[in-house]
This record gives structure tokens, sequence and C-alpha cells, in this order.
């Protein structure tokens, strides 16, 4: 195999998210290279390669990341809309809770649970954004 089909075949591999060590061995097996070799072959493609790679893998890395994104701005947004209504509901009923101390005496007492996947949402948009890091700086060439 010529060094160009080579090169191909482990930039394939690589893509494809296979496990280093698998293409060094099928290296070693298909094309008689020594481990160091090959190893050496493989790191090398790896780190030339790194954005290529990295662009090949992200159909499916931004597929999964626009979903939890998504998914944490509907909850973040499920969750604001369900303190509003707490906080309107309870400002119609009782004057205790109409100034922003009583509001937010009211979302500590009943509405805990909201604030909670209030964050939990912003911690899911926050990862999803840290995870693709990588992603879009390899796709909008940073």
């Amino acid at each position: 195999m010529e060094q160009a089909d080579l090169h191909a075949f482990i930039l394939d591999r690589l893509s494809g998210a296979v496990n280093p060590d698998d293409i060094v061995m099928e290296l070693c097996d298909r094309h008689g290279l020594t481990w160091p070799e090959a190893e050496a072959l493989v790191l090398q493609i790896q780190s030339e390669n790194e954005d290529a790679i990295t662009r090949r893998q992200s159909p499916l890395l931004t597929i999964i990341a626009l979903g939890l994104f998504l998914g944490g701005l509907a909850l973040i947004g499920f969750s604001a809309y369900s303190l509003a209504a707490l906080v309107q509901s309870y400002s119609q009923v009782d004057l205790f809770y109409t100034d922003m101390p009583g509001a937010l005496l009211l979302i500590f007492e009943y509405g805990y649970g909201t604030v909670g996947l209030m964050g939990v949402g912003a911690a899911i948009v926050l990862g999803s954004l840290v995870g693709m890091r990588r992603v879009w700086a390899a796709i909008l060439d940073f």
C-alpha cells in the first residue's frame, strides 16, 4: 500500500472514532509495520489532521449538542414560566407576595424545585456549548 493510501486509511479510521491502538494493530498485521513505527505514524497523522478529523465527526456531535442545547433552553423556559405563574397567582390572592422580597420568599418557599430545574437547564446549555467548543473551532477555523 502506498504512503498516500495508508495516510487516507488511517485518517478514515480516526474519523470513524476507532481507537488508535486498534489502528496500530491493523497496520502491524496488514502492512508489516512494527508497533513503534505504526504508532508514530498514527500519532503523526492524528496531530496533523486534528481539525479534519473533528470536522468529519462533527455531524453527530452537532446533532447531540444541539438537542441538549434546545432541551436546556426548553427547561429554562418552562421553569421561568412556572415561576412567573406562581408569583402571579399568589400576587392576586395575597398582598404579602406583591413586592419583590415577598415574591422571592414565595419562590424559595414553593418554587425551589423550579429554580433547581432552571439551574439544571442552564448547566445543560453551558455544558453543550463547552463540549462543542472544539467542534466549532474546527468548523469555523479558529
